[in-house]
């Protein structure tokens, strides 16, 4: 390992110590908020190893809410433990990817992203439509997470946690893996990836696959959370715009952009609504412009420049 991947371990491990005794200080909402914040670190984390192929995804909401239904119809229908309803919200995710995969990912990325997000709408519109199966837009109520109350959130806090870090630990896996190669040679010329024997739609649906996968996990847990799923909050446009924005912000193409760009927006967004209680998202969208204008390489860039110069 290099020596500058050395000299990161101290900070990651700072961190983790940081957020795994953070429960210790936090009362309920700040709790929940950083729940929020963790659900969209593995969100932001998944849409951006999807980037590395040079593909675009505006419906990754598709994904978070076939994974909240599935956890949610299935543990009603045969009360399974909730770690596995949040697997197999994950399973079945990562299968919708393969399919819309196959079928889209020869696209062009502008095409392709146009796609996702038709298909994250009709989800949602074939989830209205059939309320013998998933209740309709009453939604779904599931009892909560580890019963409920003060204890519970503190455990989902640690659930979450966990994926958030198995997440991060696969982009980083990735990052330093032969697939990772394909990828960026995927992403830089497709043609010539080709004509080196890489096959460019096996290895975006391999990467569509794995983005889809988390996002699913993290969907059923967010029903099993609330305790309450409906098919506007499940399939909601705001999800997939997020996961694109957060990374952007960060620093896309990185590990640690993402999770840097969770953090900073999702409690940005929250104080802004506080704090200003008409037109907030008008200031949160200049923020983000001014940033995403100045800063292209994201916080991340940033950092590494000033390191460089010091």
């Amino acid at each position: 390992m290099p020596n500058k991947a050395y000299a990161k371990i101290p900070g990651l491990v700072a961190l983790l110590v940081l957020l795994a005794f953070l429960p210790a200080f936090l009362g309920p909402y700040s709790m929940h908020m950083m729940i929020l914040v963790l659900i969209y670190v593995v969100i932001a984390t998944s849409w951006n190893i999807l980037v590395w192929t040079h593909q675009i995804s505006l419906g990754h909401a598709a994904f978070f809410g076939i994974g909240a239904y599935t956890g949610a119809l299935i543990y009603n229908a045969w009360r399974l433990p909730p770690y596995l309803d949040m697997l197999l919200g994950g399973i079945f995710a990562s299968l919708s990817a393969v399919v819309l995969g196959v079928i889209c990912l020869r696209m062009a990325p502008w095409a392709l992203a146009i796609a996702t997000l038709a298909f994250a709408e009709a989800m949602k519109v074939l989830v209205i439509m059939l309320p013998g199966l998933t209740e309709g837009a009453e939604g779904v109520g599931i009892p909560p997470l580890f019963g409920g109350g003060e204890a519970a959130r503190t455990k989902a806090y640690y659930l979450i946690f966990g994926i958030a870090c198995l997440s991060v630990l696969l982009a980083y896996t990735l990052k330093r893996s032969k697939l990772y190669y394909a990828f960026t040679a995927i992403h830089d010329d497709e043609d010539a990836a080709n004509m080196l024997g890489i096959n460019p739609t096996k290895y975006k649906v391999v990467a569509f696959t794995l983005s889809a996968f988390f996002v699913g996990i993290v969907g059923s847990f967010y029903a099993h959370y609330i305790a309450y799923i409906d098919p506007h909050a499940a399939f909601n446009i705001h999800i997939s715009v997020e996961a694109q924005i957060m990374p952007l912000m960060g620093g896309l193409y990185t590990v640690a952009g993402p999770v840097v760009g969770a953090f900073i927006l999702t409690l940005l967004g929250e104080y802004l609504r506080i704090t200003i209680k008409t037109g907030y998202l008008i200031v949160y969208g200049i923020i983000l412009v001014v940033v995403i204008f100045y800063l292209p390489q994201g916080l991340i860039g940033l950092a590494e420049k000033w390191v460089k110069k010091r």
